[in-house]
């Protein structure tokens, strides 16, 4: 089940969730591979790069689902992209304070729940 809402989770924009990643709580807003490399240009150019290295690799995640050839056929999502992501660890703020965009390997994911972790005021 866990896997499966993750993977809808990589599909839609505007998802609050707080994921747990090797003990670390990431907290933030789902985000499409295209927003995270529009927003992230070094990210964009250093996959860019790998491409160059690896041409026969599958085709691109920025593309999105449903633009391969066939639209019925959707690659399975490896990561899933925050926006507005803070990491926390136990007895720290949550770094850094105004939030980055983050890609993470959805096999690397312990757990999660849907709403965006803050601490009380």
């Amino acid at each position: 089940m866990k896997d499966a809402l993750l993977i809808v989770a990589t599909m839609y924009s505007g998802i609050p969730v707080t994921l747990i990643v090797k003990g670390c709580k990431v907290s933030g807003v789902t985000a499409t591979a295209k927003e995270y490399f529009d927003n992230v240009p070094d990210a964009a150019l250093l996959y860019d790069k790998a491409r160059e290295l690896m041409p026969d690799s599958p085709p691109s995640e920025i593309q999105g689902a449903g633009t391969t050839e066939d639209p019925l056929r959707i690659p399975m999502p490896e990561f899933i992209h925050l926006r507005d992501a803070q990491f926390w660890e136990p007895g720290c703020p949550p770094m850094p304070q105004q939030g980055i965009y983050a890609r993470i390997a959805l096999d690397s994911i312990d757990g999660f729940t849907l709403g965006k972790f803050a601490l009380p005021t």
